[in-house]
């Protein structure tokens, strides 16, 4: 049996002090828990050090291709909380309650990767993790997890190119589809000349108060979209919708291409409240819940739903909405604040409509063709790792799918 703290070299955060944060673009971004998403790290809102006291705290200095693991609430929803660190996000230090592994000895680094990334080590952590608030996992836990037979360096290397190069891909698509949509918000924003009021355009209303019995993960539900919806920075995200299959009205009903607005956060970080999503097209009609706002356009307005999308990701208007939030533990948006919020849009023939709605359909595009990869990977992963099939037998497949994904 072999154990997984054998084969890594594994490094835990250093305590930044809230004190020695810096605001200066220039200066090293702190990698916190918050900041480890599914797969990838996401960087809004970090926290920054001092680029001038790096030698004070070198030690913790990441690199590329290292595997970082949020200790804290490792596992949510949407997956496993880790990471591999890209040229991209570097510099950046490694805080408390963040682990960094580093291959050594008989174990590749991209090999890690694919471990890391198995259902294996997401079930041993969902299994392993202790605390009811905030459930967590120790240094130790991750050491002790149990590892397959090992394949030789060579087949090892053979795996995690073959792997690597979907996540590639996927990350290529991500890169693109961020970039399409502050392209658009940008687009529109910058177009928009005249101002309007939420309530004279439009309806502002709440979801379903849902049964959780209703719920279920067969598609033969409708999908179902809630908090849990909302990627981090307001885009929705297509994978790992529930489905209902309880009664419910047609109001609550959100067509495709609607747009809704979250309602409800656990927090009071504010991180996702407030933020727009727009049901991609090729969804089809959606349920959205009572932590959702739905906001339906009158048909001569409809034209406006995009420019009020875009201006919810402004800085005004995340101020504004944020003022009327109340609540304690469970902090909530007033329908009646969005419904009062005033919005800037372009003339309804500005070609900044358009434009924006071509970046959109574009980004919906390769957010299906990464769900597609990604499916593939997770497929082909333990197959792999438990040699049911070999590499040789997968490198023709894999390629044939990204020739087809790059003539699409």
């Amino acid at each position: 049996m072999t154990y997984l703290g054998e084969l890594v070299d594994m490094t835990f955060g250093n305590a930044f002090k809230s004190t020695d944060f810096s605001t200066r673009a220039s200066d090293i971004r702190l990698l916190r828990g918050d900041n480890v998403a599914q797969g990838r790290l996401r960087w809004d809102g970090a926290k920054r050090f001092p680029a001038t006291r790096l030698a004070e705290v070198v030690r913790y200095e990441l690199r590329a291709g290292d595997v970082v693991i949020a200790m804290d609430r490792p596992w949510i929803a949407a997956g496993l909380k880790y990471a591999v660190v890209r040229e991209s996000d570097l510099p950046c230090l490694l805080v408390q309650r963040v682990a960094r592994l580093r291959a050594k000895g008989a174990l590749d680094q991209g090999y890690l990767v694919a471990l890391i990334g198995s259902r294996a080590f997401t079930d041993y952590v969902v299994g392993v993790q202790t605390g009811s608030a905030v459930p967590h996992i120790s240094g130790g836990q991750i050491a002790d997890f149990t590892l397959p037979s090992l394949p030789t360096l060579k087949e090892q290397r053979a795996i995690a190119a073959t792997l690597g190069a979907l996540d590639d891909k996927v990350e290529s698509n991500r890169r693109a589809i961020d970039l399409l949509r502050r392209l658009a918000v940008a687009s529109l924003r910058g177009a928009a000349r005249e101002q309007r009021r939420v309530s004279d355009v439009a309806e502002v209303r709440k979801g379903l108060s849902y049964k959780g019995a209703g719920l279920t993960d067969s598609v033969s539900g409708l999908p179902m979209v809630n908090m849990g919806s909302a990627a981090n920075f307001g885009w929705l995200k297509r994978t790992g919708f529930k489905y209902y299959k309880g009664e419910y009205k047609p109001r609550h009903i959100a067509p495709a291409g609607s747009l809704v607005v979250t309602g409800v956060e656990q927090t009071w970080r504010h991180e996702i409240i407030g933020w727009p999503l727009l049901v991609p097209s090729d969804v089809g009609d959606v349920l959205f819940t009572h932590h959702m706002l739905l906001v339906t356009f009158a048909p001569e307005h409809d034209w406006m739903r995009l420019p009020l999308w875009a201006h919810l990701y402004s800085p005004a208007a995340r101020a504004k909405l944020e003022s009327t939030i109340h609540g304690t533990t469970v902090a909530t948006l007033p329908a009646g604040a969005l419904s009062d919020l005033s919005f800037t849009v372009p003339s309804r023939e500005s070609s900044a409509i358009a434009a924006a709605d071509a970046m959109v359909r574009r980004a919906w595009a390769l957010e299906t063709e990464s769900e597609h990869l990604s499916a593939l990977r997770d497929t082909l992963l333990p197959e792999l790792l438990s040699g049911r099939i070999r590499v040789p037998e997968t490198v023709d497949v894999v390629q044939d799918v990204l020739n087809e994904s790059e003539s699409a």
